[in-house]
């Protein structure tokens, strides 16, 4: 079945390369007056891609876990607003009308007089699709809760994180969370931080980690790779903070950022040798590991995953299209990938989950194919940070898959199952107007 499923994608793919998108469509992108630049493409073609048979079938697909996204840039910023506008007592203030032209520009906070009602909305029920199954949300713990019904905010992180941990399980328990696996946080601190305040930020990492053991699944570092402050010179920093976790009886692995750059041999593309080095577990983006020989054949010993982000590297320009990605010399390689979504509110998805990059890697790369597209969405599974464990019992668990005894093989297993439902329904709803003879 699974077979069949993949040969009738190859050929609406196929089909729609010549169909949808033709040399007429550039041409039209051509006459309009808008001065182009690599990454635009995306943007220009989104519409006309949440319209295609291809679409459809990738919207619907079950693609495991989202591995890398940023909380902040998560939720659709449309609906954020609207739910403020709806909540009694919430102020929002602003530096320019929020227009929809502004909101990419504009810096907005919100804040609280005389709220009456308590809300009863989850800021997961919009991010949720159901093709997702799971989130390791990084989240910079910068700005504070503030409580709805007060005007003052908390003086620490542990307001932030119980309300956290309430709305994920509350979710899971309703109808429209039914099968979410749930959610973990990366704590993450900004790389641009001073010793002093990033010190600060690792000390109630730690302190949050021992309060919400359950809840917290690593530590990154976040912000700008090319202008903030490379891993070298934050090494004492995370020494000393890897040795205050020994101390405090608390383990905290590392999901770093890294390879997030268009430099060859600068400081930002040596964060890549860094991060294999500081026991990393998943490397966020990659983008410059293509050049790095020896790192691919560390990162496939060690089993360190890719976040690849395919979309995001278009818009932000480290790409100019999907064409001249690097990520398919890294699946010719053999590296362990994932595909996530980044910044989806920031990069304008809606409310459409991970389906874009799904898309994006189809439609764009010959040799993937909905099978490699699979291969992608169980790589997500075997890699996502379920539950607490040692380094060695990480690797382990990640080289027996679905034929481990732990979480992790369940729900390998589980995702399996809808994987040949999902096969099934393609082959039922497209197999009749497809001729698969026409397939190579």
């Amino acid at each position: 079945m699974a077979s069949e499923a993949c040969a009738i994608v190859s050929q609406i793919r196929f089909e729609e390369q010549q169909t949808v998108w033709t040399s007429d469509f550039e041409d039209e992108l051509a006459r309009t007056d808008v001065d182009y630049y690599p990454g635009m493409m995306f943007t220009h073609a989104k519409e006309r891609m949440e319209k295609t048979k291809l679409w459809k079938i990738v919207e619907r697909m079950p693609k495991g876990a989202l591995l890398h996204c940023h909380y902040e840039a998560t939720v659709d910023t449309d609906w954020f607003i609207e739910q403020a506008m709806e909540t009694p007592g919430l102020h929002i203030e602003s530096a320019a009308p929020l227009v929809p032209e502004n909101l990419s520009s504009t810096v907005f906070a919100f804040s609280y007089a005389n709220s009456v009602k308590e809300s009863a909305i989850s800021i997961w029920s919009d991010s949720y699709i159901p093709d997702t199954k799971y989130v390791d949300v990084r989240k910079a713990m910068m700005v504070p809760l503030r409580r709805e019904k007060s005007e003052t905010i908390d003086s620490d992180h542990e307001g932030m994180l119980a309300v956290m941990g309430e709305e994920i399980e509350n979710f899971k328990q309703s109808e429209e969370g039914k099968g979410f696996w749930g959610a973990k946080l990366i704590w993450t601190t900004m790389r641009i931080f001073d010793k002093r305040k990033m010190i600060a930020n690792m000390k109630e990492c730690i302190r949050m980690k021992q309060i919400f053991p359950e809840l917290i699944a690593g530590f990154d570092l976040v912000g700008h790779e090319d202008a903030g402050r490379p891993l070298v010179d934050i090494l004492p920093e995370l020494f000393w903070f890897k040795k205050r976790c020994r101390e405090e009886d608390v383990d905290i692995p590392f999901f770093f950022h890294a390879g997030e750059t268009l430099g060859d041999g600068d400081e930002t593309d040596e964060n890549l040798f860094d991060a294999i080095l500081l026991g990393t577990r998943r490397i966020g983006h990659g983008f410059s590991l293509y050049k790095h020989p020896l790192l691919i054949d560390m990162i496939k010993e060690k089993r360190i995953l890719i976040e690849s982000c395919p979309v995001s590297n278009e818009v932000l320009r480290y790409t100019g299209s999907i064409l001249q990605h690097p990520l398919p010399a890294l699946l010719s390689r053999g590296v362990p990938v994932a595909l996530s979504n980044d910044d989806p509110a920031v990069l304008d998805f809606g409310r459409n989950g991970m389906t874009h990059d799904f898309w994006q890697a189809l439609q764009g790369w010959e040799n993937l194919g909905l099978e490699g597209l699979g291969s992608l969405a169980e790589n997500s599974i075997r890699y996502a940070a379920f539950e607490d464990c040692s380094a060695k019992e990480w690797t382990e668990d990640i080289k027996a898959g679905a034929y481990g005894k732990g979480i992790r093989a369940q729900r390998m297993k589980e995702w399996a199952q809808e994987w040949e439902k999902f096969c099934q329904w393609v082959v039922l709803e497209f197999g009749a107007d497809m001729d698969l003879e026409q397939v190579d």
